[in-house]
């Protein structure tokens, strides 16, 4: 009898190790790896590489772009891509961060936006300024790379919210 239960121990175990870890949040970084990702209620989103753009058809996925706005206030732009997929749905995350002319250092987080297409239904999100959110942004390298982490409410105009959590970026400018 103990052998059986030692046999069924050992599948179980065996099973387990074999199954596939998903996608995974990416590490915090701070060499501007353009790495993005947070957890959308409880999905994972992640870009994990620059977007480039060409001549032609770009059919780069999960992916971030990122610039800065230095003519009229210094905004600092973070926007994922909107053909990146989660549960069949388009995801597209934008932040607009404003940053100090001189020093090029985080004074706050002008807007959060959350754009979900469903079906070809677009519901859109934004910073629930009610709410205790969480935004950091350092800077590194000669204020070249920016990464940071957040947790953000956002608020549907019917009232309905959804949480970016454990939310990471490294961007390089």
């Amino acid at each position: 009898m103990k052998t059986q239960y030692s046999i069924l121990f050992l599948l179980a175990l065996v099973s387990s190790c074999m199954k596939e870890r998903g996608v995974q949040l990416p590490e915090k970084t701070s060499r501007g790896a353009y790495t993005f990702g947070c957890m959308i209620d409880n999905d994972v989103f992640v870009a994990r590489e620059r977007c480039s753009y060409s001549v032609g058809l770009n059919l780069q996925t999960q992916c971030v772009t990122s610039s800065i706005d230095y003519y009229r206030q210094h905004i600092l732009f973070i926007e994922s891509r909107d053909d990146y997929w989660v549960n069949n749905q388009k995801i597209k995350i934008r932040f607009k961060v404003q940053l100090d002319s001189i020093e090029i250092k985080f004074i706050k987080l002008l807007s959060a936006n959350l754009e979900i297409v469903n079906a070809q239904v677009v519901n859109s999100y934004s910073l629930d300024t009610l709410q205790n959110n969480a935004f950091t942004l350092d800077d590194a390298l000669n204020r070249t790379v920016f990464y940071g982490t957040f947790t953000l409410y956002l608020k549907n105009n019917t009232g309905q919210m959804k949480i970016l959590r454990d939310g990471r970026f490294d961007i390089e400018k």
